[in-house]
């Protein structure tokens, strides 16, 4: 399972705040796309903080961060939904993402229905993303 931090000072989220503004707005898409692919690696293994931070950093393109959580539940070996997988699943603007890009949608249930180890907060989540109105 995933380490989460949920502790911060403020001036730790004013840092942040500061440090995400300035990355966000003086680097162009593709490289801050890279950077944050790169940033974040597996985020399976990542704390709830760096993926906040990487939401943050990447802005509209969110669909960047849902375009990774796809190919993670492609892989074969995985059977259903972590922690970080759900926390993406909750945390990200879907409307947003399928709005940029109208074929995530269909990729993103595609991946959900392979799985075989679904468990009941699972399928809440699932059934609570189908039931949202998405442009």
């Amino acid at each position: 399972k995933a380490v989460v931090s949920t502790q911060s000072t403020g001036k730790e989220d004013s840092f942040l705040k500061i440090i995400t503004k300035v990355a966000s707005s003086n680097i162009i898409p593709l490289r801050r796309k890279k950077l944050i692919l790169e940033y974040l690696g597996d985020f399976v293994t990542q704390s709830t903080a760096r993926i906040d931070f990487c939401i943050a950093l990447i802005g509209s393109d969110v669909h960047i961060l849902l375009e990774s959580l796809i190919k993670h539940l492609e892989d074969p070996e995985v059977n259903g939904l972590n922690d970080n997988s759900r926390y993406l699943l909750k945390t990200l603007d879907l409307s947003l993402c399928f709005t940029k890009k109208p074929g995530l949608r269909e990729v993103l249930f595609a991946a959900l229905h392979k799985l075989t180890d679904v468990e009941r907060e699972d399928f809440r989540l699932i059934l609570d993303i189908c039931s949202q109105r998405f442009i």
